[in-house]
């Protein structure tokens, strides 16, 4: 939100929010909370805050955009939106939209206003979402239906295996992001990401897939290059990386298939194991050396921070470090 409204609270901005383990907290009391209460999507559109204001001909409504200009203080009238905005701005046909129909609305809703205090006091506002036409929400399941389109080959499996190598193709990037909306969107993602868009993307034609974890250690599964930086080239050399890596299984015809999209074709020629001629028959390469499979679970995003927040101080700090260094050179490739 943004406005006069201000900026809508992020869970980290929470008094009660100062690690990583109240966030989860933060997240598993809000999944509970909305699977046992009614509760309602926030539109989200352009925010606007309306407050009312004495103009030539009495009261009016004027939009105020929170910064501290005489304009904004004053409040900006249909009259003064070509003043605050630049032609062919879009909140000149917004504001021109929203302030008719509040202005037009103002001598039945009168008594409401007054009841409210705001009336008369120009420092009390109406915080809206304005939405034209359709809503700035995102539906996934639609964009992961509109991502399979231009995939599909002869037959499901054909399909499958587009799928596989697009999203396997996306840029590997650790930072910490792992909405598959997002993932999608940037064409980019962590092991847990690009594999929760994969699973997502198998499911929607109708296949039976889960997403399952492994540990290892992360840094002996990289090749040590020569473009590397040293430090890098030592945690390849070394390894001893502690990780919770993700990656698909596949129930096909033909038997289970483990699916890791993790590294795209560009970095083959680095010596990384890209899985680049997986035409859907058997188990792809993963991009660890596995000590211990954890199973299956639903819950990735929720999953993996628990599993992170257990490894011991010190391996946490070594594997943001290794996190780091890799993320760090891979984007230097880009």
């Amino acid at each position: 939100m943004g406005g006069a409204a201000g900026h809508m609270a992020h869970p980290f901005d929470l008094p009660a929010v100062r690690n990583g383990k109240d966030l989860i907290k933060f997240f598993d009391d809000a999944s509970e909370y909305l699977a046992n209460n009614e509760s309602s999507v926030k539109i989200d559109g352009v925010n606007v805050s309306f407050k009312l204001v004495d103009g030539p001909n009495g009261k009016e409504f004027a939009m105020d955009r929170g910064s501290l200009s005489p304009l904004d203080i004053s409040g900006i009238t249909r009259a003064k939106l070509g003043q605050r905005f630049p032609e062919g701005h879009g909140m000149i046909a917004a504001g021109n939209e929203m302030l008719g129909l509040l202005n037009t609305a103002l001598p039945d809703i009168q008594p409401e206003l007054e009841e409210l205090g705001m009336y008369d006091d120009p420092t009390m506002f109406l915080n809206t979402e304005y939405v034209s036409g359709k809503t700035n929400v995102t539906d996934y399941d639609q964009t992961i239906e509109a991502f399979i389109a231009p995939l599909a080959g002869a037959g499901r499996a054909a399909t499958v295996v587009a799928c596989y190598h697009e999203v396997r193709n996306f840029d590997y990037v650790s930072d910490g992001v792992r909405d598959p909306q997002t993932v999608i969107d940037r064409r980019a993602g962590s092991c847990s990401g690009k594999h929760i868009v994969l699973r997502d993307c198998l499911v929607a034609l109708g296949e039976k897939a889960s997403i399952e974890t492994v540990e290892g250690d992360f840094a002996g599964g990289i090749p040590d290059h020569e473009t590397m930086p040293g430090v890098l080239r030592s945690y390849a050399r070394e390894g001893g990386v502690r990780d919770f890596h993700q990656f698909v299984v596949w129930e096909s015809e033909n038997g289970a298939c483990r699916l890791d999209a993790t590294w795209p074709d560009r970095l083959e020629m680095f010596g990384f194991s890209v899985n680049r001629d997986w035409q859907g028959h058997g188990d792809t390469e993963l991009a660890l050396e596995p000590d211990h499979f954890c199973g299956p679970t639903d819950d990735i995003q929720h999953t993996k921070a628990e599993l992170i927040a257990g490894l011991a101080h010190a391996e946490r700090e070594r594997r943001e470090a290794f996190l780091q260094e890799l993320s760090h050179w891979l984007g230097s490739l880009r």
